[in-house]
């Protein structure tokens, strides 16, 4: 923690109750827009958001990938949304999908320790032009 901080959070304590929760949610309201603005940069390492957002169900792009021995590797990754739900994260990947199929989605939670994505090469019949 910085001397700065340090100080604030002295002079925070010396305030009555009722100013401090004030005080504090305005702290973290601004603490989660700071991580908001932060996630819409190009990505994050998957220990990196493991760490921001731990036990929690996350609707992530893909933003610096390549693929290796039949897996795909993750190397960067923008969190697009946290979910309170597999299921619901699951509903939000349909819906981005569905608008933009090109987009590299992924629905995971951290508490996973690595990501593991094996490539599936999907075989059938194509329409022709």
């Amino acid at each position: 923690m910085t001397k700065l901080l340090q100080k604030a959070f002295d002079e925070a304590a010396k305030l009555p109750e009722k100013n401090q929760d004030a005080l504090g949610s305005l702290l973290l309201e601004e603490i989660e827009v700071e991580r908001r603005r932060e996630d819409q940069s190009p990505g994050m390492p998957w220990p990196e958001i493991r760490e921001r957002y731990p036990h929690q169900w996350l609707l992530l792009e893909a933003t610096e990938a390549c693929s290796s021995g039949g897996q795909r590797i993750l190397e960067r990754l923008a969190v697009l949304e946290t979910c309170p739900d597999g299921l619901s994260a699951m509903r939000r990947y349909g819906e981005i999908h569905g608008q933009d199929p090109r987009r590299e989605l992924y629905v995971l939670h951290t508490d996973r320790e690595t990501v593991e994505v094996e490539e599936a090469h999907w075989g059938g019949i194509r329409a022709g032009s």
